[in-house]
């Protein structure tokens, strides 16, 4: 038996879609609760930014654009991209054979490098693109995360900043709550 559940998202909200889901009702969980929750995890691992230093952000690896949403009712201009975007308004494409013709305030990246082969070109693309802030988050190294076949190089809070050696770390967490969250979380400055 599935539960099935629409979340709208306001067309001022970047786009006008709807985000369709068919769980089993043992997985469903409130939509308003998760939203509370994602806000909370947000406010959380951006609270190292000064927000008003930020006006561009590029979502890397935007997936379903929540972050980018969550950013654009910040009143910042926000670019997703994504190598299979879930909307229209996400912009599909490889992220690193793109020709950015501008740099971002805040760059974003959240679950996205495991699953890149060659990281470090990766990685100096993502900086290379920051003017300000990085944000990159990865899941923890566990048996969920070698099931999945396209995961490459597990990371967490130390590899991050090995990775991104050359940007100044001003936070780095491991967030480990079983079967609801285990996530490395690095916060980087650039330094000007």
């Amino acid at each position: 038996m599935y539960l099935h559940f629409e979340l709208f998202m306001e067309s001022d909200q970047i786009g006008s879609n709807r985000i369709k889901s068919d769980r089993p009702i043992g997985e469903h969980r409130n939509v308003k609760i998760n939203q509370i929750l994602r806000n909370f995890y947000y406010e959380l691992i951006t609270k190292p930014i000064n927000w008003s230093e930020i006006k561009t952000v590029l979502d890397v690896g935007a997936g379903d654009g929540r972050f980018s949403v969550w950013a654009k009712q910040k009143g910042l201009d926000v670019l997703s991209i994504d190598l299979q975007p879930q909307y229209d308004w996400i912009m599909k494409g490889n992220f690193t054979q793109i020709d950015f013709k501008e740099n971002f305030d805040l760059v974003y990246c959240s679950h996205t490098l495991e699953h890149i082969v060659n990281h470090f070109e990766f990685a100096e693309k993502l900086e290379s693109l920051t003017k300000k802030y990085l944000i990159v988050i990865c899941p923890l190294p566990n048996k969920v995360f070698w099931d999945e076949p396209t995961h490459y190089r597990p990371y967490n809070a130390e590899t991050l900043r090995r990775t991104f050696f050359r940007l100044k770390p001003i936070k780095l967490m491991e967030i480990n709550i079983p079967k609801i969250i285990t996530t490395s979380i690095g916060v980087f400055k650039k330094s000007q």
